[in-house]
Parts: structure tokens; C-alpha cells; sequence
């Protein structure tokens, strides 16, 4: 008869030590607030990346929020309800966007944004009719071609290099 309340008493020690663990293990994750990751799609008129007056929201650009494995959420602007918010759950997302039929990015096309719990993060999209604006396209045109400058002027340096010192 001893050994019954023995086995008894061992089993509930061996409850009481597993089931905080499993509780505090479940709860932490319902407890979880979600936070807010807002988006918008703006007309970028100009070309700057940057939303000034008159450059307004843009209907047509789908937003597409995956992790680490697969899309969570989507959302396609309708240029009036915006900037749109989803809730997520804290983590690490990457926002990619398609833009409307017929327009350009001016700038970013990709985020990667880490998501605290009860925090907001906002992802502003620049785009424009027909794709870059023609001062944005100058300003990329003129930065690549100063990296082809750069490449070809250090070419030629080696060059002169390894023949003047190869020939002595």
C-alpha cells in the first residue's frame, strides 16, 4: 500500500515540473501583439524617391509580404484607402511589389523589415508613368557611367603595370 502513494506522489512532482513549461511555452506565443507593417504606392511626378505635393497615391501596385518560407499577405493599392497596415506577428519579412500595368519604380522594389511586437513600420513606394522619371534616369545614367570610367582607368593602370615591371 506504501508504494502506491510513492508512485503518486512521483507522478505529480513530474506534472507539476513538465506542465509549467508547456503553459509558459503556449501562452508566450498567444500573448504575442501583433505589429503594424503600413504601406503606400505614390505617383514619384519627378522623379526624386520621395513623396512631395501632388505626387499622390497609386492604384494598381500589389504589395506581397513573405517569411522566411512563403507569402503571408498581399495587398493591391486602390489609391484612396492608403497607407493600408497589416498585422503581423514580431518577425522578419521581405515586402516585394508589382507595380501597375504601365509604370515604373523611381526607387526601392524590395524591403527587408523586422517586425517588433506592438511596433509600425512603413514602406513608402515610388513609381511613375511609363517607368523612371527622366531626372531620376540622368542621375543613374551619369553614376554608371562613372563606374565604367573607374573600371577602365584601373584597367589601364595594370595594364601599364604589369607591362613596365613584367619587361624589367
Amino acid at each position: 500500500m506504501l508504494a502506491r502513494p510513492r508512485l503518486f506522489i512521483a507522478a505529480l512532482l513530474l506534472v507539476a515540473l513538465i506542465l509549467p513549461g508547456v503553459a509558459s511555452a503556449g501562452s508566450s506565443r498567444a500573448e504575442a501583439v501583433p505589429g503594424a507593417l503600413c504601406v503606400l504606392a505614390f505617383d514619384d511626378a519627378n522623379g526624386d524617391g520621395m513623396q512631395g505635393d501632388g505626387e499622390g497615391a497609386v492604384a494598381g501596385v500589389v504589395f506581397a509580404v513573405r517569411d522566411s518560407a512563403h507569402v503571408v499577405a498581399t495587398y493591391t493599392t486602390d489609391g484612396q484607402n492608403e497607407p493600408y497596415c497589416f498585422q503581423l506577428l514580431p518577425g522578419e519579412y521581405r515586402v516585394t511589389v508589382l507595380d501597375a500595368p504601365g509604370r515604373g519604380a523611381t526607387g526601392a522594389q524590395s524591403w527587408q523589415v523586422s517586425l517588433s511586437e506592438s511596433t509600425q513600420s512603413s514602406i513608402v513606394y515610388a513609381s511613375h508613368v511609363g517607368g523612371r522619371a527622366p531626372a531620376a534616369d540622368l542621375g543613374k545614367t551619369l553614376s554608371g557611367l562613372s563606374g565604367i570610367v573607374s573600371f577602365v582607368a584601373a584597367a589601364a593602370v595594370a595594364v601599364w603595370y604589369f607591362i613596365r615591371f613584367r619587361a624589367k
